[in-house]
């Protein structure tokens, strides 16, 4: 049993390492210190620095406090040396929308809840054998699922209607089960937003006939 759990850490940490994570932005960008006009690499979760060291840092703020403005400072946006065109459009390769990001960014997914809803969907997912899918399984999958489950979400204002969590991972239950009710597979009256301990809450008493 502790071979198989290693063996699927170890699984799980090659999909969400370097260019296979969700969150992949290209790796270490260049920049220009806005002091001394220096290159110098961050990664692109520290874009907002400015200077190529505390140094620099310290001697800006030392001017600022003295009524010196430094002349490297006035440029920005597009009359700065490094101004790239701003942000971009991209589309989300989860649920198909449109959102802005820098360019550098090379985001995927127009926010954390694609993301996580991707990661563990297909070959992103430690048990990927493959692609061995079932009929059941692509169909819940496609664009019509996915747009209704973004809908319950929205109605829901992405709560738990149970308990009314807002930061685990969220489900769209549906009320009366997929499987018996084909015709309401995508009625958002038929959907509600559970977190995800609720909806195997829900599942385990349904499963255990209490209601």
């Amino acid at each position: 049993m502790k071979i198989y759990q290693n063996e699927q850490r170890r699984k799980q940490a090659e999909t969400m390492s370097g260019e296979n994570h969700w969150n992949w932005k290209g790796g270490k960008i260049t920049k220009y210190c806005v002091r001394c006009n220096v290159p110098f690499q961050v990664h692109p979760c520290n874009s907002n620095r400015t200077h190529c060291s505390l140094t620099c840092a310290n001697k800006d703020l030392a001017d600022a406090q003295k009524g010196i403005v430094n002349p490297l400072k006035i440029h920005y946006g597009e009359t700065n040396g490094s101004w790239n065109g701003g942000k971009k459009t991209y589309i989300c390769q989860w649920c198909g929308d449109e959102f802005k990001a820098y360019e550098w960014a090379t985001h995927k997914f127009c926010s954390v809840t694609c993301a996580r809803q991707y990661q563990f969907t297909g070959e992103g997912n430690p048990n990927w054998n493959g692609g061995v899918s079932t009929e059941n399984e692509k169909l819940r999958g496609e664009k019509p699922t996915r747009e209704w489950r973004k809908s319950v979400y929205e109605r829901d204002n992405y709560t738990c209607q149970e308990c009314g969590e807002t930061k685990k991972v969220l489900n769209a239950h549906h009320i009366k089960p997929w499987a018996l009710y084909p015709e309401l597979r995508h009625d958002i009256d038929n959907g509600i937003t559970l977190c995800v301990d609720c909806h195997e809450k829900q599942h385990k008493d349904k499963r255990n006939g209490i209601y």
